[in-house]
């Protein structure tokens, strides 16, 4: 259990960063871009706050 658990913890991780990447490439040629990066990071944290 253990052994998945830290599986699943690298692969999020992994993805994380993939995805963290892209969006400073994407901010990188469309500043603008931030504005809505900052609107959806904002209800991801309201809603992980709910839980």
């Amino acid at each position: 259990m253990d052994i998945f658990k830290l599986i699943t913890t690298l692969a999020l991780t992994f993805v994380a960063l993939a995805v963290f990447g892209m969006v400073i490439m994407y901010v990188a040629v469309n500043p603008h871009a931030l504005i809505m990066i900052g609107l959806v990071v904002g209800c991801i944290v309201q809603v992980f706050k709910r839980k």
